[in-house]
């Protein structure tokens, strides 16, 4: 039996999963936690993109997939409590 670690958004995760016969293991599906993403990814993201800016000082592409990389950040603390990524562990079914 083969076995995949899905991440998805749920919506999408639901439609992919009624359109490719595929089935979750209830068990071992959960939700990330909201620290998750301030403390554990948009903090030490947000240090992160200064150092990449400070290092590439003047060059365009950098500066946009920071401002890419922040408009994201702005998305998720904006419209947090309406949305999320959950994890699950599925299968094919025959």
């Amino acid at each position: 039996m083969k076995v995949w670690l899905c991440f998805r958004v749920h919506a999408i995760y639901m439609i992919t999963m009624s359109n490719e016969n595929i089935t979750t293991i209830h068990e071992f599906d959960f939700i990330l936690p909201e620290t998750c993403w301030t403390a554990h990814y948009y903090a030490p993201l947000a240090k992160a993109q200064e150092a990449f800016l400070d290092k590439y000082a003047g060059n365009k592409m950098a500066e946009e997939f920071v401002e890419l990389q922040r408009y994201d950040a702005e998305v998720y603390h904006a419209y947090k409590e309406f949305y999320g990524y959950v994890f699950y562990i599925a299968k094919k079914v025959k």
